[in-house]
């Protein structure tokens, strides 16, 4: 770590050269040292889609069939709400899918009364994670059962804020925070869709780096997307669409992002705008290989960009990406 405060040569060596690349847990999807929110509508199936990625992590398993993990790693789930015998049970469906599961590197943890308003509670609860190991992802699932007064108000969000930092800065991991929304909105009887239903005080929300909201999309829960509310400058995916499967709770990735990472959709859009005559620019390109505006920057940078966009200034701050 560098020293602090930074000034003068420091400073400006920092400027030329510092970057933070946090190491992917799942390609475009779960960095470490970064803190998630997965909120949905009660039932939606959020303990289910976090006990797959949980699952996916500990074991190298792909998440959803398709995103990549980047190697089998340690997580602490934290249950704090539901019988464990219930979660048992359903990661035994899940194993019928998923096949086999690194039970080495899970540990999962129903015996935490936790209030993160008291130092003691989360003084109890780091203890009993470094007993177990160093682990690179924590689930605190729900969220609000660890806070006595509720995430609304300023004092106990802005206290469990201070908590997933103490754990992410004690043990360099990600976090990946299971919340719910707010109460659904009405307007002369029609329920308001609303693109992020955050619920909670603005300062959790400023804490969470990278943010997705569960939307079922019929009456049979079968299609839910996972939509992306906030990605602070990472490279993550906005949408992904999934197939639930009631007989093993687990969903499967029904998404164009199957044919590639970032660089490779960035080809293909680049290849496709050239074949149909098409002229674009960054926010249509972002949009369509489905990448964040600080990740686009990156590839924009990339030795092998202009053999695939011709950047031209036309006028004002405006730039035509012209395909190659």
């Amino acid at each position: 770590m560098p020293e602090f405060p930074r000034s003068g040569p420091a400073l400006e060596a920092d400027v030329r050269s510092l970057a933070f690349h946090p190491q992917p847990l799942i390609h475009e999807f779960l960095y470490k040292q970064l803190v998630m929110m997965l909120a949905a509508d009660p039932g939606a199936g959020k303990s289910v889609v976090a006990t797959q990625i949980a699952l996916s992590v500990a074991s190298g398993i792909p998440l959803f069939g398709v995103l990549p993990v980047e190697q089998p790693s340690k997580v602490y789930y934290l249950q704090l709400e539901g019988h464990y015998a219930e979660f048992i049970e359903r990661i035994r469906y899940m194993q019928r899918d998923l096949q086999t599961i690194n039970y080495g590197n899970l540990a999962w943890d129903t015996s935490a009364y936790l209030n993160v308003l008291k130092d003691t509670h989360a003084d109890a609860l780091l203890q009993r994670i470094q007993a177990w190991a160093i682990p690179d992802l924590i689930v605190l699932d729900p969220i609000y059962m660890a806070v006595s007064g509720g995430l609304s108000k300023d004092e106990p969000a802005s206290a469990f804020a201070r908590f997933s930092n103490r754990l992410r800065q004690t043990f360099g991991c990600a976090i990946l925070l299971v919340h719910h929304t707010h109460r659904t909105q009405y307007l002369n009887g029609q329920e308001v869709q609303e693109d992020d239903p955050f619920y909670g005080s603005q300062w959790l929300k400023a804490h969470v780096d990278i943010a997705y909201h569960l939307k079922v999309q019929n009456a049979e829960h079968s299609r839910v997307n996972l939509v992306c509310t906030k990605a602070r400058g990472k490279n993550v995916h906005k949408v992904l669409a999934l197939h639930y499967h009631p007989e093993t709770f687990t969903c499967s990735l029904d998404y164009e992002a199957k044919s590639g990472d970032a660089m490779t959709r960035l080809i293909s859009f680049a290849s496709r705008c050239k074949s149909e005559g098409k002229v674009t620019d960054f926010y249509e390109t972002a949009s369509k290989i489905q990448v964040s505006h600080a990740h686009l920057r990156r590839l924009q940078g990339d030795t092998s960009f202009p053999l695939y966009f011709n950047v031209v200034k036309a006028g004002g701050k405006k730039h035509l990406w012209i395909p190659c």
